[in-house]
This record gives C-alpha cells, structure tokens and sequence, in this order.
C-alpha cells in the first residue's frame, strides 16, 4: 500500500512496497502524514496528516475501499496514537486541541490550550492515561481529570 500526499516523493509513507509482493495500492491524501496507528484488532489502519485530518482504512493491503476520513484540526495534527480503548486514537494539534477520534468519525475534545501545540502524546491503555507535551509543560488526562505537569526546565520534546 502507498500513500501518496502533495504529490512529492518525499511525502510518500507506504506499507507492503515489497516488488515481488502484493500488488501496490495508491491514495492520494493531499497532505503529509504525521502519524500511523492500528486499532487493538489490528483492523483499522488510520493516519494523521499534516491537513489535520484523520484518515481510517481497513488494515488489508489488498482493500479496495475508500478511507473514511475525519477533520479532527483546525490546522495541522503533529503528534498521533492509538486511543485508551485501544478502538479510538488520540491527536495533538496545532490548534491548541487535544482530541479523542472514534473508529465512527466521531471527535470530542480531551484538552484545550489556546495558543499552544500539541507536539508528543503517550497513552498508557492498562491505567487509562493519555499524557501528552505542550511547551513546558505535560496534561496528564485520567479518568479522574486533567493535570497539568510542569513547567518544565526547556520545551517537552517526547512524552512516550
């Protein structure tokens, strides 16, 4: 399978590209992919793109379908991973917003940081935490609520 965005080989992600492999299938998805993540079942491939969009396929190569796709950004999605329930994910963007996206497209609002972008997330699916790096700082998001973390010596750069 092979994703091509805008057009440039250098925004190309693909999967199964070996040549004496299954045949290649090409999606033009207009934008770069920031992220790649399977559902817990391994069913659902879905990618996050630079357009903040959030793409879901079917997670066979040989799928004919069209990816089901879902505006989770005002702007761009810059950090990606498979959602506490393991059927879900979980977008960072550049709007400020921390989302939760469901396999059925539907997006709800985990963390609201005006003026701020969501740069690394990590989920924790045994002890339902989502813990993702804004600026200096980390939202630590729990079944109990969200907690702020921080400030932090320099810029939060990696969270997992």
């Amino acid at each position: 399978m092979l994703f091509r965005s805008a057009g440039a080989l250098s925004e190309h992600v693909g999967l199964a590209m070996n040549a004496s492999g299954p045949p290649r299938r090409e999606l033009d998805i207009g934008a770069y992919v920031v992220g790649v993540a399977f559902d817990a079942a391994g069913k659902t491939l879905a990618l996050s793109t630079g357009g903040g969009r959030i793409l879901f396929l079917p997670s066979d190569p040989n799928g004919t379908e069209v990816p089901r796709e879902v505006a989770a950004h005002a702007g761009a999605s810059l950090c990606f991973a498979r959602g506490i329930d393991g059927a879900g994910f979980v977008s960072g963007g550049d709007d400020g917003r921390l989302v939760a996206v469901t396999d059925d497209g539907a997006v709800s609002e985990l963390v609201q940081a005006r003026g701020k972008w969501f740069e690394s997330v990590a989920v924790h699916t045994a002890r339902r935490l989502v813990a993702a790096g804004v600026g200096k700082f980390v939202h630590l998001v729990t079944d109990g609520g969200t907690h702020v973390l921080g400030p932090h010596p320099s810029t939060v750069a990696d969270v997992g």
